[in-house]
């Protein structure tokens, strides 16, 4: 890696690769880590095309070349791989989002899966709001048929779309509007199949 006026260069690739469709496409990347999820290793590369990182599973890298262009970043650019882990779901990318959801489920297990996730609200069985006096009433488990609104910054809406989705009757999505319609239409489509 070497350093010219703030920027760091890497090695820019070219790479075959083949998509979950089966089709071959053919991209030059700035490889910027190898992260391991989801049974796969993927390789988080800067696609200047698109302006951002996507994942390219590792195993489906066909063919790889030293690209004759140079794809050069900031340093402010560089990419943050824990930043990265901690909003991303099943390795979906995207753009950075705040989810905003209520939850009668386990509050600890919804922290867990999106480490970024605050609660924000609480709420009694009554549907009356429960005032947050202190951080620990904050995480703890509403009592029987109370809720609490948490809210999650992550990259993109398919991967969170598709953990809200798990959760069944025990999730309803709040925002960004985006997502509510997102998972309204997906609901839709899962009704059908049952018809």
């Amino acid at each position: 890696m070497g350093l010219q006026s703030g920027h760091s260069t890497k090695k820019t690739l070219v790479i075959t690769y083949q998509r979950r469709d089966k089709q071959t496409v053919t991209r030059t990347i700035l490889p910027e880590a190898i992260i391991f999820s989801e049974y796969y290793f993927y390789v988080v590369s800067y696609n200047e095309k698109y302006a951002s990182n996507l994942l390219y599973r590792a195993d489906r890298i066909q063919g790889y070349t030293t690209a004759d262009t140079t794809i050069t970043r900031s340093r402010a650019d560089r990419f943050e791989d824990g930043q990265f882990r901690q909003r991303i779901q099943f390795m979906y990318p995207g753009s950075l989002i705040t989810v905003r959801f209520q939850f009668w489920g386990i509050v600890e297990a919804a922290l867990d899966r999106l480490p970024t996730a605050r609660v924000v609200k609480r709420y009694l069985a009554n549907g009356d709001e429960e005032i947050i006096t202190d951080d620990g009433l904050r995480n703890r488990q509403p009592d029987a048929g109370g809720s609490v609104v948490i809210e999650a910054e992550v990259f993109g809406e398919r991967g969170v779309m598709m953990w809200l989705l798990s959760q069944g009757a025990n999730v309803r999505v709040l925002g960004p509007e985006s997502l509510v319609q997102g998972i309204g239409k997906e609901i839709e489509l899962m009704r059908k199949r049952y018809l």
